[in-house]
């Protein structure tokens, strides 16, 4: 490429230095032969001015006894020899009509220019014509002649201008020789000026093909001069480079964040090529992926690429994976150099289909214990409507009905309430220095007096049980919403036992029943807002609760910092465990004992 580049140049170069030699040499030979031709042409004039007055004088001396036109028929062969061997020329006299009265040279034919001469006497001035005759250049000049303003006839001179030839063909040859020393010259002077002058265009130009290559090439030392025309191209080339460098840099930051961006995020984000295959898979999508590839967890994957593909548009599905529910994305990822790709982002929405299931339920459970007491109410209310009150043992009866069905309602909307304060983080806890024993003395009394109707006694026992730091009203409330669970749903004539036990930095206190127990697959949602252990409900009375109260002892517990837990067997019992971390461990129990 560069010798066929070099060759074009220096075949262009020879090429101008030699049309301009050869349009120089014809301008110079054309302007040599004009003067030339002009110079002879004014000897020709001269040298017929000479003839005509020699012809003058003939004319007059023959005058006396002839016209001028016959003294001139009658001497116009002297003339004719004596004009030619005075001025070495063809001589031809002409009359007016263009008849030939003489010629010096007999070997040629003059009567070609007839015609010539007879314009010329007309016209009654000088004339020439420029000639080829047997490959010779011939000026043939007319001249009037004239005797007193009469025009008798025209002379006519035949001149040979072989010395124009001869002249012509040196100049050209010299030209030519100057053309071809000057193609020479202009061809070295390229290569000169290849070798040395654009040298620094040829390392830069190395340069560009190595970087493609080898993008940590560096740039070559080049000799220049500050301010010349490689210097500003160099100048300008570093500052383009030092431009993409910060661009790349910028890119790569950027690449660099979006990627820990996407490796962060707890949704699975995996890029696809056309055929299905991974091409790029974050933190999530690799642990996702671990139990199942994307295309045994994706329905129709194939036909999902596809369709983001061919549409650009954002297909989504759900599916349900060893109990979990995903929701599944597909986006179209352009790609520079090779074909299209897909995103896939994988979402597990399995909490939010359980808060929807959650949240039916809970509608559906707030509805059904609204509606029981509601219905009592209105049917007591529309006894005393129809019945009136006279039957006084009626309307009693109804109006308890409907004052124990009102409390029903007040508790549940308190207990609702309460638990909404708690999810809202709206309550406070009021903390102090809390004397547990003596909290959990009382509550066991109270519920002792609460089970003594079925025989079932509270017995409490208790060693080293610090002081806690908490809210001593709302723990007395836990205590006993646990502990009358325990006495409610134990069998008669059976001991409910409550220990409270310290144990270094925390107090550990258990209730222990000895009822039907609860099943194993349901232990896990006795903290679950309005669930309860019985399906059908018979067991559930007046007295009952609605399903609240765990869901909210398991919250005051954490928001002090403890942990509930319950282990359970059919026929075996229940055994509830609260973990509080103590004040000052040991020597605070010690401290209040003393």
């Amino acid at each position: 490429m560069k010798s066929r580049t070099g060759n074009r140049f220096i075949l262009f170069n020879v090429l101008i230095t030699i049309t301009i030699t050869a349009l120089v040499g014809f301008i110079v030979i054309q302007g040599l032969l004009s003067i030339m031709l002009s110079n002879e042409v004014d000897s020709l004039s001269s040298k017929s001015y000479s003839a005509n007055t020699l012809i003058s004088l003939s004319v007059s001396g023959a005058s006396h006894h002839s016209s001028p036109e016959d003294a001139l028929k009658e001497n116009a062969v002297f003339l004719a020899e004596k004009i030619s061997s005075g001025n070495s020329l063809s001589t031809v006299i002409f009359d007016t009509n263009g008849a030939v009265l003489a010629q010096s040279d007999d070997r040629s034919d003059y009567t070609l220019y007839s015609a010539d001469a007879v314009t010329v006497a007309r016209e009654g001035r000088d004339a020439y014509i420029y000639t080829v005759k047997d490959q010779q250049n011939l000026i043939i000049y007319f001249s009037p002649v004239t005797y007193r303003s009469e025009t008798l006839g025209v002379l006519m001179f035949s001149c040979h201008v072989s010395a124009m030839e001869v002249m012509s063909t040196a100049i050209l040859r010299l030209f030519l020789i100057a053309g071809a020393i000057g193609a020479a010259a202009s061809t070295l002077l390229y290569m000169f000026s290849h070798r040395r002058l654009l040298r620094p265009i040829r390392q830069i130009t190395d340069f560009f093909s190595r970087k493609i290559s080898d993008p940590t090439a560096d740039f070559p030392v080049i000799d220049r001069e500050r301010g010349d025309e490689v210097d500003t191209l160099i100048r300008a080339y570093e500052d383009m480079q030092e431009s993409i460098s910060e661009t790349i840099s910028e890119l790569d930051m950027e690449r660099s964040n979006f990627k820990n961006i996407v490796s962060s995020l707890q949704d699975a984000v995996f890029t696809a090529s056309s055929d299905g295959s991974v091409l790029y898979t974050n933190t999530a999508a690799d642990i996702l992926f671990s139990r199942s590839r994307p295309e045994e967890m994706i329905p129709d994957y194939q036909g999902m690429i596809a369709l983001a593909s061919r549409s650009h548009g954002r297909p989504s599905t759900e599916t349900d994976v060893d109990g979990r529910t995903y929701l599944i994305m597909a986006v179209p990822v352009k790609r520079m150099k090779e074909d299209d790709a897909v995103m896939f982002v994988v979402r597990d929405i399995s909490a939010v289909r359980h808060a929807e299931e959650e949240q039916n339920r809970f509608i559906s459970s707030v509805s059904h214990e609204l509606k029981t007491p509601l219905t009592t109410i209105i049917g007591y209310t529309d006894l005393l409507k129809r019945r009136g009150t006279g039957n006084r043992q009626v309307t009693d009866k109804a109006l308890d009905t409907i004052e124990e069905e009102s409390r029903r309602l007040q508790r549940l909307v308190d207990d609702l309430l309460q638990i909404g304060k708690m999810n809202s983080y709206e309550f406070e806890l009021v903390l102090t220095d809390v004397d547990l024993d003596s909290i959990l003395t009382q509550v066991c009394s109270q519920m002792s007096l609460t089970g003594e109707k079925r025989g079932i006694p509270v017995l409490y026992d208790s060693r080293d049980v610090p002081l806690v730091r908490g809210d001593g009203d709302r723990l007395r409330q836990c205590f006993l919403n646990i502990i009358d669970n325990a006495v409610k749903y134990s069998n008669d004539n059976e001991p409910v036992r409550v220990t409270a036990v310290g144990m270094g930095d925390h107090v550990e206190i258990t209730v222990r029943d000895y009822a039907e127990g609860i099943p194993s697959d349901k232990k896990d949602k006795v903290f679950e807002p309005f669930y309860r252990v019985e399906d059908d409900r018979r067991r559930i009375d007046s007295s009952g609760g609605y399903g609240l109260g765990l869901s909210i002892v398991k919250n005051i517990i954490t928001r002090h910092g403890g942990t509930i837990t319950i282990d359970s067997e059919e026929e075996m019992g229940t055994l509830v465990s609260v973990k509080l971390p103590a004040r000052g461990g040991k020597e605070a129990a010690d401290e209040r004992k003393n």
